[in-house]
């Protein structure tokens, strides 16, 4: 007896992921929280450093020369260790890594919703896309924060040794990873609406 629609039900569900796809976006996920939690490692060794005091080792994009018998050469990043620290280059250097440690871990947690999100195929509610562009503007703010004491920190102490410093910005860091983000966010949010209007017409 041949059933209509039979051969539908083998048919596979377009929603479902293959074991190997499901498993290489947990190791994505295991890979971005590794790379946030060494992040903020650094960012907490660095910091009870600089609070526990000199000596100090700063990187600064300064044109510095080089020695050499032969060739003429100048260094474009330098480190320069400190054996002194005035309040306000302690209070820009922490500043920086505090919120470039926040914005890495807002980054994170983004891209790990979205990973865990699409593993375990739950639904993106109404709230995810509004959750994801927050989280985009508030990382690009946390890092124009750090941004800023970078630039803050390194004039102080190019002031204060009578050297001259460069302008140096991480442009992937700033803007490239939250715009992604918020690229993503309004394709899901158009998705989410595309749904919620056709809901009822099939």
């Amino acid at each position: 007896m041949i059933r209509p629609f039979a051969g539908l039900r083998e048919m596979p569900d377009v929603a479902t992921i293959k074991m190997s796809d499901r498993i290489a976006l947990w190791g994505f996920t295991a890979l971005v929280g590794v790379l946030v939690a060494v992040d903020v490692f650094a960012a907490i060794r660095r910091i009870v450093t600089l609070v526990a005091g000199p000596p100090v080792t700063v990187e600064l994009a300064w044109k510095a020369p080089v020695a050499h018998d032969d060739i003429e050469a100048v260094s474009t990043r330098t480190d320069i260790t400190l054996a002194y620290l005035d309040p306000g280059e302690r209070f820009w250097l922490v500043t920086e890594q505090v919120a470039d440690s926040l914005a890495w871990i807002l980054l994170g947690s983004c891209i790990a919703v979205l990973l865990v999100s699409v593993a375990l195929r739950i639904p993106f509610s109404r709230r995810t896309p509004r959750l994801l562009a927050i989280g985009s503007v508030v990382a690009v703010f946390l890092a124009g924060i750090a941004v800023h004491a970078h630039i803050a920190a390194a004039q102080t102490i190019a002031h204060r040794l009578d050297i001259e410093v460069a302008f140096d910005v991480g442009i992937v860091r700033l803007l490239v990873l939250p715009i992604a983000l918020l690229a993503i966010a309004y394709v899901i949010g158009s998705g989410t609406r595309i749904q919620r209007d056709t809901e009822g017409l099939v």
